[in-house]
């Protein structure tokens, strides 16, 4: 009896590891890859922009300098 529960126990767990953990986790890796397109594509248009429009604004980056205080 106890072989037969371990049996079916481990068919749902394919069953469920096949049916639902995978199909989710496909969909979370698919989201994450077309945002982290998207971010390129519109970091990409900001550095074109900025590029042929010749603006010379000092970034916030690290390199930036200290902050001043008013």
């Amino acid at each position: 009896m106890r072989i037969a529960v371990l049996v079916l126990a481990g068919i749902g767990a394919i069953v469920v590891l096949t049916g639902v953990v995978l199909p989710v986790l496909g969909w979370l890796v698919g989201s994450l890859a077309w945002l982290a397109a998207g971010a390129l594509l519109v970091g990409g248009g900001v550095w074109a922009y900025r590029r042929v429009s010749g603006s010379r604004a000092q970034s916030l980056g690290p390199g930036a300098g200290p902050r001043q205080l008013p």
